[in-house]
């Protein structure tokens, strides 16, 4: 099964909130009591199920209810962040076919249902499995909202701040178990991919393996840190080693207090 939708140009008002799902935590971004922001995280023990992600939400929506105070007048981005996605050319998107783009790097079951996101202007289609029971929570309690996969969001933002640069550029958004390594040179995309890691050492094999496989020099081109990364880290340490110009992510949104630009960073987009 393939679901359409459409992604307009994202707009925040006081009466938005961004939330962004995973197996390992849930984040929320929203208009609080005073005219700051409020921001919400909650990080797993362990990594969870797609099952087990509407256990949490129940837990935790029942401790921050009072404090979210989420009506039906309120507006609800939700982006969902997963190793479960592909990048397609648009020219060679066809919505029939959803499973079969997903089917070589994803475990897929026959009642799977595919969404993908349209990125305007880059000729680009993200196809991914949603959490199709967290849209359903959502939807059973506020109503209508949109959704997407944060490799969308990601993309949209790095060409749309970064892309006037003639040099070719790189990012690694961390998570906790795994990373997104993005590679483009000014509009055109040279690989999105997301590669579970142990280890510091991991992160550093695949990105100087991306590096050589694209010719990219790392003496030249610039990696940015975003993610949950803390600031001077033993990563950062270990791929400035490699990657001259190493540095965390500072051309995001304003950033939320209490939020360096480079954290959240999709969940800080999807606000704007």
């Amino acid at each position: 099964m393939t679901q359409s939708k459409t992604n307009n140009t994202l707009t925040i008002n006081n009466k938005s909130w961004s939330v962004q799902v995973s197996l390992t935590g849930l984040s929320f971004l929203g208009p609080g009591q005073t005219q700051e922001a409020l921001y919400l995280n909650e990080q797993f023990p362990v990594a969870t199920t797609a099952e087990g992600l509407t256990q949490y939400l129940d837990q935790f929506w029942g401790r921050q209810r009072e404090i979210l105070n989420i009506d039906a007048q309120q507006s609800i981005r939700l982006a969902h962040q997963s190793a479960w996605y592909t990048v397609v050319p648009k020219d060679l998107f066809d919505p029939a076919r959803g499973l079969d783009y997903l089917k070589f790097n994803t475990r897929l079951l026959d009642n799977d249902l595919v969404a993908y996101d349209v990125i305007d202007g880059l000729d680009l289609v993200v196809v991914y499995l949603p959490f199709t029971n967290v849209n359903n929570w959502f939807f059973e309690r506020f109503g209508s909202f949109t959704f997407e996969h944060t490799a969308s969001v990601l993309l949209r933002h790095l060409m749309a701040q970064n892309s006037s640069k003639k040099s070719a550029q790189s990012m690694i958004h961390v998570h906790k178990s795994h990373f997104d390594l993005i590679l483009w040179h000014g509009k055109n995309l040279l690989l999105c991919n997301t590669y579970s890691y142990q280890s510091p050492e991991d992160v550093l094999y695949y990105v100087l393996f991306a590096f050589e496989q694209y010719d990219l020099d790392p003496e030249q081109v610039p990696l940015y840190l975003a993610g949950a990364v803390p600031e001077r880290d033993e990563l950062f340490t270990l791929l400035y080693q490699y990657v001259r110009e190493v540095s965390y992510y500072t051309n995001g949104p304003k950033p939320i207090k209490d939020l360096a630009q480079h954290q959240e960073l999709p969940l800080q987009c999807i606000s704007q």
